[in-house]
């Protein structure tokens, strides 16, 4: 298995989907993971 893949968690308290921003009622964020192939940020 190839380690060039990268994988970064990031924590958000709303999420936008389909230009509808959606937010938890209980206030927990949400965990996003973002994973690409050999990107570079």
């Amino acid at each position: 298995m190839p380690q060039n893949e990268t994988e970064q968690v990031i924590y958000r308290m709303t999420i936008t989907v389909k230009g509808r921003v959606i937010r938890r009622p209980d206030g927990r964020p949400f965990r996003i993971v973002l994973r690409g192939n050999k990107q570079k940020q």
